[in-house]
């Protein structure tokens, strides 16, 4: 039985009334495996269209919502994936009405925000790597959508080193923050030609966590995230949609970023521009 309403669910209220009309129902939220170490809910539904082993869909969601707020989000990109296997993750703090990935917000983050934010995509890319086993998905088509906190945590993942180069296959970030600490590499020749693409102010000269976690140059240059902010986001404002830009630029991260007119919340305008990132990049297939 879906859980009642909460405010957190207006990330998605018109993609949940479209979900409604069509007939597709929610699924109860599982507990942590070894496999998958969050809460999460699991939706296989498209699986039987995908041609061989179905790809994955792996979601995380914003502050204050839980397992259930994207998931009809992802039946409207799985198709596009090619028929993936929905999973979508519970963060693992409380906050009311529901969980989030790290405390303070992605604009005005907590002291240990860097350290929770590593954390996660740590267990994330653990998962990316076992799930395939798990639920049976193809290990080299894995989709990755992040939504505000979701997103700065994708954004980690996305640029971190990885045990395989084809860990994830597609990869969207909206309304979140790349945290400046992804933008200093801990390699001394590449933090410094990444610093003289930075304007001044834009990065921390601190130390960071996530420093430590950034991929090689040659990874970085394989790897094409899109990303999409509104520029009436009073939550995250724009100003760091367009930083995250300049810093892929800096970082020789393909991104292809698309700036809107709505708020957080509005996931209409980029949810366009995901699916059809999403739909091109199966169709070039593996």
């Amino acid at each position: 039985m879906r859980r009642p309403p909460t405010a957190s669910d207006h990330t998605t209220t018109a993609l949940t009334i479209l979900a409604s009309a069509i007939g597709i129902s929610m699924q109860h939220s599982s507990s942590p495996t070894a496999a998958i170490p969050f809460h999460h809910a699991i939706d296989r539904q498209f699986a039987s269209n995908s041609a061989g082993l179905p790809p994955l869909l792996v979601l995380l969601h914003g502050s204050g919502d839980d397992e259930y707020g994207l998931l009809d989000v992802g039946r409207i990109l799985a198709p596009a994936c090619g028929g993936a296997v929905i999973l979508s993750l519970r963060g693992p703090k409380p906050r009311g009405p529901g969980f989030c990935w790290f405390e303070g917000t992605s604009a005005s983050p907590a002291a240990d925000a860097e350290a929770s934010i590593d954390w996660a995509a740590d267990q994330v890319q653990h998962l990316l790597q076992h799930v395939p086993t798990e639920l049976g998905t193809d290990p080299v088509r894995a989709y990755l959508f992040g939504h505000s906190q979701g997103a700065s945590v994708a954004w980690a993942v996305a640029l971190s080193k990885w045990p395989r180069p084809d860990l994830l296959f597609g990869m969207a970030c909206n309304s979140g923050r790349l945290f400046p600490g992804l933008a200093q590499p801990s390699r001394a020749s590449d933090a410094a030609d990444v610093q003289d693409s930075i304007q001044v102010g834009q990065a921390s000269s601190s130390a960071s966590v996530l420093s430590q976690r950034v991929a090689a140059a040659d990874a970085l240059a394989q790897r094409h995230v899109l990303s999409a902010h509104g520029r009436a986001d009073m939550i995250t404002p724009v100003v760091h949609g367009q930083q995250n830009a300049d810093f892929c630029r800096a970082l020789g991260v393909a991104n292809t970023y698309h700036e809107h007119d709505e708020g957080h919340n509005d996931l209409r305008q980029p949810l366009a521009h995901v699916l059809q990132h999403f739909a091109a990049i199966a169709q070039r297939g593996v």
